[in-house]
């Protein structure tokens, strides 16, 4: 390759990985937006009534876990009618603190209040209130759900309207029918004294198979997003770390071959050697260690592994709120971030091998 051809092919390969950098910073700070701290979700595998919870294995939970905030939903679908328009909508129960703990933000209005007197209360977001309405001016407004008529309290901000992403918020008391439980959202008081195994003891006690079940500390599925940035910046400072080493022992190399006074080459070394220590010690600092998942997840290998095979994926779309799918999102756009970013520096490694 010519040396101009090169030289534009590395700044290409930089601005990719510089890119891929900013990119894993933006996506690492949305993430930490879409749930609350410390909190555990637990959600079936497999699709079937079967598989959800009922109100005494939620009694179970409380006893052995002792959360200090509980959400618990259930997940339908079915059609909501306004003035004038229809739209088919997937439509999720929710009961406990599920507004608290989903980090949810309303463009307009609240979430409804305990008591029998919002009983008929409901929550949509954007692309419902656009079907139903044809605006965003929602709030106080009726619609038919499920049968009833119920009253628009809060209108849920949505990152991405559309129309085959409508949803309804419905208080979990108003499921008709047995009110079984699809998904639950957990937050201890302590967090570091909650793990898995807790979770799967009750999971035993209650006559369900873990492995039919996904048990997720969000903590670590946020982290898993930001290490994905982090893992570049460390292969940048390994590269960078190794070109420092190889250059300086090149420079000293060739002050030594030209027959330098010993003393002078004694302090050059010791001048190069402090350099590259201290350049180091930056480097690493501001990767920082805090790349390894903060809890469960066994030793710093296993979570490194965890990480490059990307095992913290959330389960399929139909059991998810929208943040989750939010979230799910950007775990997919940091994969391809470290991905393209890797590659680009692999590329920039190649060429400056060859330059």
């Amino acid at each position: 390759m010519k040396p101009d051809r090169r030289r534009i092919f590395a700044g290409l390969n930089m601005a990719v990985i510089l890119a891929a950098v900013i990119a894993g910073v933006i996506f690492s700070s949305a993430a930490e937006k879409y749930i609350a701290k410390d909190v555990f979700y637990i959600a079936p595998l497999v699709n079937g009534p079967q598989y959800y919870f009922s109100a005494a294995d939620l009694e179970e939970l409380k006893a052995a876990c002792q959360p200090a905030r509980l959400a618990y939903i259930r997940l339908d679908s079915g059609l909501i009618s306004g003035d004038s328009f229809e739209a088919y909508s997937k439509i999720i129960y929710s009961g406990g603190d599920g507004f608290y703990l989903n980090n949810f933000r309303f463009r307009e209005g609240h979430a409804w209040a305990a008591g029998r007197e919002n009983a008929q209360a409901i929550v949509i977001n954007d692309s419902l209130a656009w079907q139903l309405f044809g605006n965003l001016q929602a709030v106080n407004k009726s619609v038919e759900a499920a049968g009833e008529t119920h009253t628009v309290v809060g209108l849920a901000l949505q990152e991405h309207v559309s129309k085959d992403d409508c949803r309804a918020y419905l208080p979990f008391d108003l499921i008709p029918g047995e009110r079984q439980i699809s998904g639950i959202f957990l937050q201890t008081a302590n967090y570091h004294k909650l793990s898995y195994a807790d979770i799967h003891i009750w999971l035993n006690n209650i006559g369900k198979d873990k492995r039919d079940y996904y048990v997720a500390d969000m903590n670590r599925y946020v982290e898993n997003i930001a290490i994905k940035y982090r893992l570049l910046l460390l292969c940048i400072a390994l590269f960078v770390i190794t070109a420092l080493i190889s250059n300086s022992y090149k420079l000293l190399k060739l002050q030594y071959a030209q027959g330098k006074n010993l003393a002078k080459f004694a302090v050059m070394l010791g001048a190069l050697c402090a350099l590259d220590v201290f350049f180091i010690v930056i480097l690493f600092k501001g990767v920082s260690f805090g790349i390894w998942t903060p809890h469960g997840a066994g030793s710093r290998l296993t979570a490194l592994l965890q990480t490059i095979t990307n095992s913290g994926i959330l389960p399929p779309a139909a059991y998810l709120l929208e943040n989750l799918q939010e979230l799910a999102k950007l775990n997919a756009y940091a994969n391809a971030a470290l991905i393209g970013g890797g590659a680009a520096l692999l590329n920039f490694i190649f060429v400056h091998k060859h330059s």
